[in-house]
């Protein structure tokens, strides 16, 4: 989905994070109840199917938030996709104390390097307590110079 998501996007020339978001509803909605069909002819699917996508980006004509974080996730009744945009620190699966020490890091202005420690520490530390979350993890960052992953 994801994919067919950035080449719709390319093809519609559609590069601000506003703009994208603003597609992204109808397009996964939409694809989303198209794979629940395919689903359904194979086996029923489970109701809770547990869909998380972020989308990052930058919006130039928006200075004073121009990095924007937005979580998409699905819902087992209408309307069937929805979406929050999100702190400049935010983690999936949601742990509020890192997202706390990760608010004060930036507040602080800890370089860019500690703070990605801190959360590749707190990440491994994590998945050795709960075997229902591991590897892999992706880190990113979203600057002006664009989505870069660490």
């Amino acid at each position: 989905m994801c994919k067919e998501f950035a080449a719709f996007a390319r093809a519609e020339g559609l590069t601000d994070i506003d703009a994208l978001i603003d597609a992204a509803i109808p397009f996964f909605t939409g694809k989303l109840d198209e794979t629940l069909r395919k689903i359904c002819t194979i086996s029923p699917p489970d109701p809770i199917i547990n869909m998380y996508l972020l989308l990052a980006g930058y919006a130039p004509k928006d200075p004073a938030i121009p990095y924007k974080i937005f979580v998409i996730w699905d819902r087992p009744k209408p309307p069937k996709i929805e979406y929050n945009q999100v702190t400049h620190i935010f983690t999936l699966p949601r742990r509020m104390g890192l997202e706390f020490t990760l608010n004060a890091q930036v507040k602080e202005n800890f370089p860019m390097a500690k703070v990605v420690a801190t959360v590749k520490s707190y990440m491994e530390k994590l998945a050795a307590q709960d075997e229902s979350i591991g590897p892999p993890f992706h880190y990113l960052t979203v600057t002006d110079q664009g989505v870069q992953k660490v």
